[in-house]
């Protein structure tokens, strides 16, 4: 993948553990990726981050995101540190489980308030 993106996001990857880093992107690009449990080949999300930019990926949350196909990452952008959410929520979920996504990435929010960050929404 020939490209002068510096972060790719992607949901419903359909990714299993068969398949690896290597063959998705070429060096220089950290990846990181929430495949879905049991290599179902479904859902599944993917952040893909340029080598140039520091990247923190958010791992005291995971017990509040073991159960969700979420990733979280702190991304330094020259000067500038972005916090990056990738989300799939799947079309059966019922509105609880909405709302236990919400809270997780509420969370998250609220607990880097202690950095500076840009925050963007797509």
């Amino acid at each position: 993948m020939e490209s002068e993106y510096d972060m790719i996001a992607l949901t419903e990857t359909f990714l299993t553990s068969s398949v690896s880093n290597g063959e998705l992107f070429p060096p220089g690009f950290h990846v990181v990726r929430k495949d879905r449990p049991g290599d179902c080949g479904w859902g599944g999300v993917l952040l893909a981050i340029r080598d140039r930019h520091n990247v923190k990926i958010v791992t005291d949350i995971v017990s509040m995101t073991d159960d969700k196909e979420l990733i979280f990452a702190i991304v330094t952008f020259k000067n500038v540190k972005v916090l990056c959410c990738v989300v799939y929520l799947p079309p059966n979920y019922k509105d609880e489980q909405y709302l236990n996504v919400l809270t997780c990435i509420e969370n998250v929010i609220c607990t880097s308030l202690e950095y500076q960050y840009r925050l963007e929404l797509a």
